[in-house]
């Protein structure tokens, strides 16, 4: 079994002379408390991550880490400000879970509190903050159905006329289908709130690629946000990098027809902001072989983008 094992180095920020340039210069401080790994075979090749998000209401940043096949942890910060970095584990919190591949903090049900989309190898959870770093498991609650995938991309949007965010979450292989580490690729899944019903009855998202990443994003600025998927070339057929258009029956992908130009890469990561200044937002696609700046393409009606980079 591969150990892919990384004791986490955090850094300090250690401040410069009022005459020097501003540039901050980073200490390692291996003494904080913090002894985590990241474990796995090749069901963890992809994911692993942390969640920084203040859930004690301290104003500093405490830290949910994955664990892949090892347990996942959440640490409080401690830290003194401008002083040392101090962590302490909480060992009795119910998001400790194996097979976690990573976590994103959002407040969910909108009650001021951050909550915590947990993705795993198996069923994915959802935890429900109570404050003071205290969660609860929400799932049954929420009328969230966690599959029993292989889980490693996650994305929400709050779309209009909706309280409660829309959340997507994207599955990399079929588990059933894999024979010498490949098989087929998994449907991803985007779920919509409704009040009374919560959570139930998610869309597929289909056909599924092998997702690594995806990220919700209103690209041509008509105040409507669709979901961008990087996926992974060395494991599926026919496919390519996706693009769904939300409507109210689901989400469908864009073709060529509507100006998606087809992209194939080994898909790992998706970042966006307006680098050009043209108002729209551009991405950066990062890729196990050359990474891709892509930006709209001058004039283009629909998403016709081209490489910068």
């Amino acid at each position: 079994m591969k150990r892919l094992f990384a004791s986490l180095a955090l850094f300090a920020v250690v401040s410069v002379s009022a005459t020097a340039a501003p540039m901050p210069n980073f200490v390692a401080a291996t003494g904080s408390g913090v002894n985590h790994g990241y474990n796995g075979d090749n069901l963890f090749m992809t994911g692993g991550g942390v969640a920084a998000f203040d859930c004690s209401g301290d104003g500093q940043p405490d830290m949910y880490l994955a664990g892949g096949a090892s347990p996942s942890s959440l640490f409080i910060n401690r830290s003194k400000t401008g002083g040392e970095l101090k962590f302490s584990p909480v060992d009795d919190s119910p998001m400790t879970l194996d097979n976690v591949t990573g976590a994103y903090p959002l407040d969910i049900d909108g009650d001021g509190i951050t909550d915590l989309a947990v993705l795993r190898i198996g069923e994915n959870v959802l935890f429900r903050g109570l404050g003071d770093c205290k969660f609860e498991r929400a799932n049954e609650a929420w009328k969230f159905d966690g599959g029993d995938g292989w889980t490693v991309a996650f994305s929400a949007t709050w779309e209009q006329g909706r309280d409660w965010p829309t959340l997507a979450i994207g599955n990399f292989m079929d588990r059933e289908t894999i024979i010498m580490d490949y098989g087929d690729c998994d449907a991803s899944w985007l779920f919509r709130h409704n009040p009374g019903t919560g959570y139930q009855n998610p869309m597929a998202l289909q056909p599924g690629h092998c997702t690594n990443s995806m990220l919700f994003s209103d690209w041509n600025r008509d105040g409507f946000a669709d979901l961008r998927v990087s996926n992974d070339q060395e494991f599926y057929r026919r496919g390519s990098e996706q693009l769904f258009s939300l409507g109210p029956r689901g989400a469908v992908p864009m073709q060529a027809e509507d100006g998606w130009r087809t992209v194939n890469i080994w898909g790992m990561g998706i970042a966006s902001n307006d680098i050009t200044g043209d108002g729209y937002p551009d991405y950066y696609l990062t890729n196990m072989a050359a990474n891709r700046f892509e930006v709209l393409a001058e004039g283009a009606t629909g998403p016709s983008y081209e490489d910068r980079a």
